[in-house]
């Protein structure tokens, strides 16, 4: 390791200025300033994903309460196939899976349809939208 590698990496250990450094060199803030950077993004990142999980389930269960409240088939099977049509509109989407649940549950109160048949108008209505670019 040459003697200038704390210009490189910015630890003290490597620095030979070591024994009378008062303050942080601009090597060494741009390292600290790095490691904060990484440490907040992994944080940031975790809490992301455990949030995304939460408004998923939360979703979901919005979904079975409103087949249950529709009088339908609320069987697990029935919900997770609703919720996994949920997620490719998302997908195909500027919404999110919350607000497309949202949505179905708004359509079903204000057309008293059924839920599948909700989902089926909005699927026709975004396979337009797709044919024609937008």
């Amino acid at each position: 390791m040459s003697t200038e590698a704390w210009k490189d990496n910015g630890n003290c250990k490597d620095c030979r200025r070591a024994k009378y450094c008062r303050k942080p060199c601009t090597a060494n803030k741009r390292r600290m300033q790095k490691i904060l950077e990484l440490s907040m993004r992994t944080a940031i990142g975790k809490v992301m994903i455990q949030n995304g999980a939460r408004y998923a389930e939360e979703a979901r269960n919005q979904l079975e309460s409103l087949r249950r409240a529709n009088n339908e088939d609320a069987s697990a099977e029935a919900v997770d196939a609703a919720f996994e049509r949920c997620k490719v509109l998302a997908a195909h989407s500027k919404y999110t899976v919350a607000q497309i649940v949202g949505g179905v549950g708004g359509m079903v109160r204000s057309t008293g349809d059924s839920t599948d048949e909700v989902l089926e108008k909005m699927e026709a209505e975004y396979k337009v939208a797709a044919q024609k670019g937008n």
